[in-house]
């Protein structure tokens, strides 16, 4: 039978025309009906013993489609047959197989399975281009190329279809068994038996032996990269997870080393150390330039395992290390990797968009209310949730399938403490891996743990990770008269009625869900009524908010007072701040509060701001504003000037001025100390002098002093064209120290590291960790700022971008506000968490009064920040990860909707 022909023997190619002629042994695939006299349907008439298959019908689904021009008498007279020549079995095959279409497939699964045994026993080559996913509950999942000549002419199709576990072949088919041969793919991509050693064999290389690990060299190499590289400790914030990784080159080469050896493997061969290739999928989840996993939205539970029912997800890794051979599916068990430092809990989080399963938020909303009650821990569950956005459009925000828990402020220290034992609780009850996210002093979130890289705190889930399942926390405060309720964190109405709220009633969550009841607030209806823009103060009355002295035992009050409500908020947050005195490690950002609600008139953009703007939507209002108050931070010395006046460090400056720029007898006064020296109304490195040892180490040419003062005349008459503020700062100079850069490689740096933080509202989102690598040739430059101009941005190439090029900026990684590094290859240059902490006040401080800024600053070789400049814009063709750009787009959004209260 072809089924029982060995694999290993593959035929030729055949051209287009192969697939369109029949063969020399009389087989025709007639495009009408074959029946018996005419009367019967086909399914009704008998197709007769053949070969090795005995009488019988074809199922009536297999005459549907594009199947009923399939003759499948003479089809099966072919591969019925004990002996057939290979060549002529795979294209009867391939032309049965042009038949075929996702429904018709679903329609006719058992003639689509013998037709898919059939192809891999003819040893076509063919058969290597389809792809197979065996699920957990033994079903499968083909993804089909195939050949479409309906049409009358030969093209290519791709299409993919589900078969049930269990497929009956019975005659007139071949007496085949499925999966068959094919049960040697389903052992391969079944890794629920995965031996699930305890935390403390973590990083034990003598444990590689009981995984199966043992004598691998790689899998041992990478053991201790990983466990050097990966654990807790390597970033400020640490995760659950085990990321962020550093991505050092020796890690990368080891990690595509291991993913050579599994390909090399094939997909019908276990691999011999699984617990080492999911460890390297999983690390990899903490790059910038990840493919995401992709994992069913259904998790599967299998027999129990040590006293609790496993569950396994099925998951896709595809172009695994940017290689788009790199393909893998596997059935994968919830557990630790040990003595790898991952977990696999976190790829269920990895599901196609708009997945999410209604059944595991809501299983999520009563255990957690459970969990909480059981603790004292009172709370009272609203409908929404306005973390997801504030704004109605343009953002994900179905409010009525979201409902979020309010708490007191006072029992906030209370959750905190009990965090531990509450996540233990969601693990036992639901499976995986969960995390708290402290995202704001007033807001934090309980989720599932994201299958890529996210920051401890600081960042909600709807950034890395939006498909994840997590529950919002919201901490609130009552006035004095007991009329109202302030959330602590954005929300819409920003001052709820208390008769809305109280008294709780107890509900089921969902009609599907379980006997558990939730106190829900009292008036959901009108809560989700108003729960729209613009925020407004739904009791009318506003308030100052004034502490409870050194008691936090009970809520703070509310005095009637004529107030906004984000002042309302920073007011509490700031006076209240000692809530967390005993956890300073969670409480940090509560200590120095951004006062985002005094936003300085030069950058208030709010009369042209609306809900379906993007960010570079939002950066060309930018770009185009002609207020002049933006030439306090676009003037370098007028910039620089205010930071020494307020003590924010700043590289020591030994001459600025905007009255003339000749500086040749200042440059010559300097002897043979460093310098830089750089006009104060340009951007992009244009006549920039980085000088060390008489050589510009921007451009790695020897300059002499009279060649920096005469670039420094030329660019007394240039204009940076880019944004209004930037184009319209008066001329100026300044000559400053040079903040020698660290070598790299073994060689002496170009430039000193840079940290290019973005702010919203005074608040830091992310720093770029970047430097200078060199500087293009002058033709790139221009074409790069009109590439720029074409696609929308004000920027137009200037005198310096010709004669000097554009910095050709290295990316290290992406540092987030509690210090962790997203796609870094080593450690932040900062020699501890308390110099983190000074970045970020620097960093906000100077940032203070704006809606957004980016934040310059350079990391000296002993690890102190010094402040370089900032920056009103940068152009649309900057290369940031989309989900960052998605959320400086909300939170630029979300600022102007808060301050409309």
């Amino acid at each position: 039978m072809i089924a029982g022909v060995a694999a290993s023997e593959h035929g030729t190619s055949a051209s287009v025309s192969r697939f369109l002629v029949t063969t020399a042994m009389g087989l025709a695939f007639s495009s009408s009906l074959w029946t018996a006299a005419g009367q019967l349907a086909p399914w009704e008439v008998p197709i007769p013993a053949q070969g090795d298959c005995k009488e019988g019908h074809m199922p009536k689904g297999c005459f549907t489609g594009d199947l009923r021009g399939l003759n499948w008498q003479a089809y099966l007279e072919v591969i019925c047959r004990p002996e057939v020549p290979r060549e002529l079995a795979r294209d009867v095959v391939l032309q049965a197989m042009a038949h075929f279409n996702a429904s018709s497939a679903a329609a006719c699964p058992s003639g689509f399975a013998i037709s898919m045994l059939a192809l891999f026993g003819c040893g076509a080559s063919e058969f290597e281009d389809q792809v197979v996913r065996f699920k957990p509950d033994g079903s499968s999942r083909f993804l089909i190329v195939a050949w479409d000549i309906k049409t009358g002419r030969a093209k290519l199709d791709w299409w993919s279809v589900t078969l049930p576990a269990r497929i009956a072949l019975e005659p007139p088919l071949p007496s085949w068994s499925w999966p068959g041969i094919f049960q040697r793919i389903k052992s391969a991509q079944d890794l629920s038996t995965l031996l699930e050693l305890p935390a403390s064999k973590r990083c034990d290389t003598e444990a590689l032996e009981e995984v199966g690990c043992g004598g691998n060299e790689a899998a041992a190499e990478l053991l201790q990269l990983f466990c050097a590289r990966c654990t807790s400790g390597m970033a400020t914030a640490s995760t659950p997870s085990g990321l962020p990784c550093l991505y050092s080159k020796d890690l990368l080469d080891d990690i595509n080393k291991l993913l050579e050896d599994a390909r090399l493997v094939g997909k019908m061969t276990r691999h011999t150390c699984n617990h080492a290739l999911l460890a390297t999928f999983i690390s990899l989840n903490g790059r910038a330039s990840l493919v995401p996993p992709e994992t069913d939205s259904k998790v599967y539970r299998l027999p129990w395992r040590a006293g609790r029912p496993m569950l396994v997800m099925q998951t896709s890794f595809k172009q695994v290390a940017q290689n788009p051979d790199n393909l893998f599916a596997f059935n994968v068990p919830m557990m630790s990797l040990s003595p790898f430092p991952f977990h696999t809990a976190m790829l269920r989080s990895a599901r196609p968009k708009n997945t999410r399963p209604q059944s595991l938020y809501q299983a999520l909303l009563e255990t957690a209310s459970l969990a909480l009650a059981r603790r004292g821990i009172g709370h009272v569950v609203l409908p929404g949730d306005a973390s997801v956005g504030l704004w109605p459009e343009g953002s994900w925000r179905p409010s009525a399938q979201l409902s979020s828990f309010f708490v007191g402020a006072d029992l906030r220290g209370a959750v905190a403490k009990l965090t531990s034992s509450l996540l233990e609780d969601l693990a036992l009850a639901l499976g995986g891996l969960w995390r708290l996210v402290p995202v704001s002093p007033g807001l934090w979130q309980f989720g599932e743990e994201p299958y890529r890289f996210a920051p401890g705190r600081g960042v909600p889930f709807r950034v890395q990770c939006p498909e994840c399942v997590y529950l919002s926390l919201y901490f609130y405060v009552r006035d004095e008269a007991k009329q109202s309720i302030l959330p602590l964190a954005p929300w819409t109405p920003c001052r709820i009625p208390w008769r809305r709220v109280f008294p709780a009633a107890a509900a089921k969550s969902s009609p599907l869900s379980s006997s558990t009841q939730l106190p829900l607030a009292a008036d959901s209806a009108w809560l989700r009524m108003a729960e729209r823009p613009p925020i407004v103060d739904a009791t009318a009355v506003s308030g100052d908010i004034t502490g409870s002295g050194e008691q936090h035992d009970s809520i703070a009050r509310l005095r009637p007072q004529r107030t906004t409500c984000a002042q309302a908020r920073a007011k509490f947050l700031h006076r209240g701040s000692d809530l967390g005195a005993a956890l300073p490690e969670l409480f940090w950002e509560a200590e120095n509060p951004p006062e985002s609600h005094l936003l300085n008139p030069a950058f208030d953009l709010s009369e042209g701001v609306h809900d379906d703007m993007g960010f570079y939507d939002l950066m060309r209002q930018r770009e185009d504003s002609e207020n002049v108050g933006l030439h306090s931070f676009s003037d370098k010395i007028e910039f620089k000037t205010r930071l020494v006046s307020e003590g924010i460090p700043i590289p020591r400056i030994y001459y600025m001025s905007n009255d003339s720029p000749d500086v040749l007898s200042v440059l010559q006064s300097l002897g043979n100390m460093d310098f830089v020296a750089k006009p104060t109304h340009l951007a992009a490195t244009s006549f920039v002098y980085v000088m060390k040892d008489g050589r510009n180490l921007v451009s790695g040419q020897v300059t002499s002093v009279e060649e920096v003062a005469a670039g420094l005349r030329d660019s007394w008459q240039d204009m940076h064209v880019d944004d209004w503020a930037t184009e319209s700062t008066r001329p100026g100079i300044v000559v400053e120290e040079l903040i020698d850069p660290p070598s790299r490689g073994g060689k002496p740096g170009s430039t000193p590291d840079e940290l290019k933080c973005q702010t919203f509202f005074g608040r830091l989102f992310f720093c770029e960790w970047t430097f200078v690598q060199n500087m293009t040739s002058g033709k790139e430059g221009s074409e790069h700022f009109d590439a720029a101009h074409e696609k929308g941005d004000r920027a137009r190439p200037s005198l310096g971008h010709k004669l000097c090029g554009i910095p050709n900026f290295a990316s290290k990684g992406y540092v987030f506000r509690d210090g962790s590094c997203f796609d870094c290859a080593e450690p932040v240059p900062l020699p501890s968490h308390e110099a983190w902490r000074e970045l970020v006040r620097v960093v906000e401080h100077a940032a203070a009064g704006t809606d957004h800024i980016r934040i310059d600053v350079f990391v000296t070789l002993e690890g102190k920040v010094v402040v370089n400049e900032a920056n009103i814009s940068f152009l649309k063709i900057s290369k940031f990860p989309p989900q960052l750009v998605e959320e400086m787009r909300r939170r630029w959004l979300d600022g102007y909707l808060a301050l409309r209260a």
